[in-house]
């Protein structure tokens, strides 16, 4: 609920421009044109699920054989639970057929589970003081009824999930953000990035502890954000390649990054190496952006078949309306391309409209399927859910002449 209710402050108007290229504004110096196009997207089926869970966001998968694991952030149970994360299970026969445990009051089961200092804060923090209750002025000596980006005031630690990859021995590593989500609009302070590990059918998660049981961040409050992942094998072996993005708060503008490791030490800091333009240091500090300062940041990554190139994809209230923004790269570092803009108005977007995700574990070939999420309200209930759309793929001959089709 934080995160839509927070985000439901900060507007942008629409602009249905289509499935056209977006004009080169809004990416770095030197990106060329995408070498595909894509068809205007239609809905699939909506989630089903015996749980009670009205609202969730996010929507990160990953297949294992012939299932599919799901991963959503904020999960409204009922108007007096709120859950950071779940996830379900589905076939892939049925993948939007969620199978995921509830108790009697049908409430799912938490993706994570906290640490008793992150218990601890969310317990002191969850009420708001009496004189911010009854609607009272705030008085000098009670800061936390301002409710300012830099208070605590009915704060609380959100774990939120990331891309999660299969591994070879029947397990999945995922990451995941720690977030200070406060009460005020663009109140979301990054601590860091974790890691987890996460069992077939299993729905919590197992997350990387110290010995003290404090959770090990792979990435630091202040570094990028590497929240995306996507498993690479090549002749060199098997990669987890992770983007990080430097936008925070009310900032649009984000400069991309990537590292590497392989995949059996994704959890591993010192096992990273970071892309600085023309190779992989071993610092992040020795890194350079494969984008600069471009509008919405760079999203999910995954490879396609069918375009033999790597996509990315990500909708969000940076991506100028309810627009889905596709590029494409030879390799995951690059270059990428100038973004490819979907309209997702036709399927009832709005400009609020975030978290926007490929899924190539659900497409097939020049088929892809992407999701999204719409905050929608009623009686101060979080009722949005994730959507799920399937667009099509198109070969088409890059020239100069192609800028402006």
């Amino acid at each position: 609920m934080q995160r839509a209710l927070c985000r439901s402050f900060a507007r942008f108007p629409a602009l249905a421009i289509g499935c056209v290229l977006a004009i080169s504004a809004c990416v770095g110096a030197g990106a060329a044109a995408p070498g595909f196009g894509v068809s205007a997207p239609t809905f699939l089926p909506a989630f089903q699920t015996e749980a009670a869970a009205y609202g969730r966001d996010a929507g990160f998968s990953a297949r294992i054989g012939d299932r599919i694991v799901w991963l959503f952030g904020d999960t409204f149970p009922n108007e007096d639970v709120l859950l950071s994360a779940t996830a379900a299970w589905s076939s892939a026969g049925e993948p939007t057929r969620l199978a995921e445990p509830f108790d009697a009051a049908g409430v799912p089961v938490s993706l994570y589970a906290y640490t008793p200092s992150e218990t601890a804060f969310n317990q002191a923090h969850a009420e708001l003081p009496v004189c911010c209750r009854d609607g009272r002025a705030c008085p000098s000596d009670e800061p936390y009824c301002r409710c300012g980006p830099d208070s605590d005031c009915a704060a609380r630690i959100a774990l939120w999930p990331g891309s999660i990859l299969p591994t070879d021995d029947g397990r999945l590593i995922g990451l995941y953000e720690k977030v200070k989500a406060g009460a005020a609009a663009w109140d979301f302070d990054v601590l860091g990035i974790g890691t987890f590990t996460l069992l077939p059918e299993d729905v919590t998660t197992r997350r990387t502890l110290d010995r003290s049981g404090e959770p090990i961040l792979l990435f630091e409050r202040g570094e990028p954000k590497f929240l995306h992942a996507v498993r690479v094998d090549d002749d060199d072996g098997t990669w987890a390649y992770v983007f990080g993005e430097t936008a925070g708060g009310s900032s649009c503008s984000s400069d991309v990054y990537v590292g590497r490791a392989p995949l059996a030490d994704m959890q591993e800091r010192n096992a990273y190496r970071f892309w600085d333009g023309k190779g992989w240091a071993e610092t992040l500090a020795e890194a350079a952006p494969v984008l600069d300062d471009v509008e919405g940041g760079l999203g999910s990554v995954a490879y396609n078949e069918y375009l033999g190139a790597y996509l990315s994809g990500t909708v969000g209230l940076c991506t100028e309306g309810a627009q889905f923004l596709m590029r494409s790269a030879p390799r995951p570092q690059g270059p990428w391309s100038a973004p490819i803009a979907v309209d997702l108005s036709t399927l009832g977007a709005s400009s609020e409209a975030y978290a926007g995700l490929l899924h190539p574990a659900l497409g097939v070939g020049r088929r892809i399927v992407i999701s999204f999420y719409e905050p929608l309200f009623q009686d101060e209930r979080v009722l949005g859910r994730v959507r799920l759309a399937r667009l099509e793929l198109k070969r088409r001959r890059v020239g100069i002449g192609a800028l402006f089709r």
